[in-house]
């Protein structure tokens, strides 16, 4: 019964129609070409695990301790759309290759380096404890230079250019030929992570705006970070009291953290990676000062721009507390995010990319925010092949059972308040681009210590302050030595020792 059940959920949603602009999770770096996640069931492609079954082991699934992480593996159903989709996905892959899945929950992000350090123990020791790992993706990524996840492109049932895997990031994580670490469909935390700005109706009005002219600006392509500058500095409006508090209305509120989109929607990236070919680093110290100019004008010499300084969850809340009582016009959020605006705000919202540099700038890029899974197979797995099916299969249905109710009827239907935002939402997830520097940020840099993010290229937004604006040529001369020097360590692992 427990099967004939699973059986028929899954076939009732396989046959929910996939809409028409089902997302591609693209890499625009040089041509904005959304590629890589599209439909299985509109490209054909099966997973290479027909008649494949395992005599049900249990794949048990390392994974990072919030709830996110933890309802992503799609265990348990909660009743609401997203966690049933998930349950079904996770429940056809048990039924198709016959195994049981299981999670070793971990820590969550704030103490996960005692996670990673028990993983590596682990891993070295040969233990055999974990089939797959679903791995905090800044935290995660560091291990791949210590030889703990097997080359996924060297296993069986795996291959990268399928649908339910992102292009942009497949892309990012390969060198030499070589893939250790993925994710794309099979990750609800992939999707939720995408960076955009969030606009508020009723200030909009207040200010004189017509809130839903922001989308003809992004069309038009002005969507600028100076223009964005100059709204949000014009926006700020005092309560009456003549002191700068929490009960004006601002122009923005974001958390200092959320600076990193702008390395992304920027278009900087220093490391130059085919794929194939041994990466060069290229630092293009004029224009990243640029940048870093206008992002310190943007967030730290601004009246209108309220950062707040908490760390993780705090400062999230506390800016989506301003914005939703009507004392902002935008706000910087992922769109997983989007679900607590439409529970908790009544005034209409309407969502739109990250602004470009400049208008010289082609197209927009999203970054996704580092608390999207990685997923991997570790060196010590007991029965590899099992692994990489049980993934690529939790992949494949992914594809086909999670990515409709999730995209489509989720963010782009019940978390927004405008059929508009829908389209931007899809502007947003197929400008995804994941470069190699943003991925391996905390490998370049000295330690993954809080201490040392001065040393991480991709942090230097969220490691400025009021009164602190990085100068570029002088971080560059105290970090361009050791950044090759980690990078040339990093790329022996993929290479070899020349």
């Amino acid at each position: 019964m427990k099967h004939f059940l699973i059986c028929l959920l899954a076939i009732i949603l396989v046959a929910i129609p996939l809409a028409s602009c089902t997302p591609k999770s693209g890499q625009p770096a040089a041509t904005a070409e959304g590629s890589g996640t599209s439909s299985a069931s509109e490209t054909g492609e099966k997973p290479y695990l027909d008649g494949v079954k395992f005599d049900y082991p249990t794949i048990t699934i390392h994974v990072r301790g919030d709830e996110s992480a933890v309802d992503e593996i799609g265990l348990e159903d909660y009743g609401d759309v997203l966690s049933t989709a998930l349950y079904a996905r996770t429940m056809a892959t048990m039924d198709r290759l016959d195994v049981e899945i299981a999670i070793s929950r971990q820590n969550p992000y704030g103490t996960y380096n005692a996670t990673i350090n028990s993983l590596r123990n682990s891993i070295l020791s040969a233990y055999g404890d974990y089939d797959l790992v679903a791995g905090w993706s800044p935290r995660i990524v560091p291990l791949i230079a210590e030889n703990l996840f097997y080359d996924l492109n060297g296993l069986p049932y795996y291959n990268g250019n399928d649908a339910w895997w992102s292009r942009s990031v497949t892309d990012a994580l390969t060198v030499g030929g070589h893939t250790y670490l993925n994710t794309g469909d099979i990750a609800a935390t992939y999707m939720d992570s995408c960076y955009a700005v969030v606009v508020n109706q009723k200030v909009s009005s207040d200010n004189q705006y017509a809130y839903d002219s922001f989308y003809d600006i992004v069309d038009s392509g002005d969507w600028t970070l100076d223009y964005f500058y100059q709204i949000v500095k014009d926006t700020y409006a005092d309560n009456g009291n003549g002191i700068r508090d929490e009960d004006d209305t601002y122009g923005l509120v974001m958390s200092y953290d959320a600076g990193d989109c702008f390395w992304t929607s920027s278009g900087i990236s220093i490391v130059e990676n085919n794929g194939v070919d041994y990466p060069t680093m290229s630092y293009n110290t004029d224009y990243i000062q640029r940048v870093v100019d206008g992002v310190y004008n943007l967030m730290y010499d601004n009246i209108g721009a309220e950062v707040i300084p908490e760390k993780g969850n705090a400062a999230i809340s506390n800016s989506i507390a301003q914005f939703t009582n009507d004392r902002s016009m935008f706000i910087i959020l992922t769109l997983g995010r989007l679900a607590t605006l439409s529970a908790d705000m009544s005034t209409t919202y309407g969502v739109l990319p990250v602004p470009k540099f400049d208008a010289a700038q082609e197209h927009y890029y999203t970054n996704v925010q580092q608390s999207m899974s990685l997923w991997g197979v570790p060196v010590d797995v007991k029965n590899k092949e099992a692994s990489v099916a049980v993934l690529t299969s939790l992949g494949y249905d992914s594809n086909r059972l999670v990515i409709e109710p999730h995209y489509e009827r989720l963010l782009k239907v019940r978390y927004v308040k405008d059929s508009t935002s829908g389209y931007m939402i899809d502007l947003i997830y197929n400008g995804i681009w994941m470069n190699f520097d943003t991925l391996y940020n905390e490998t370049l840099g000295t330690s993954v210590t809080a201490s040392a993010r001065v040393t991480m290229p991709a942090y230097v937004f969220r490691t400025m302050s009021k009164g602190e604006k990085t100068n570029i040529t002088r971080w560059w001369a105290e970090n361009q030595t050791g950044l090759n020097d980690r990078l040339t360590a990093l790329l022996n692992n993929f290479f070899g020792v020349e």
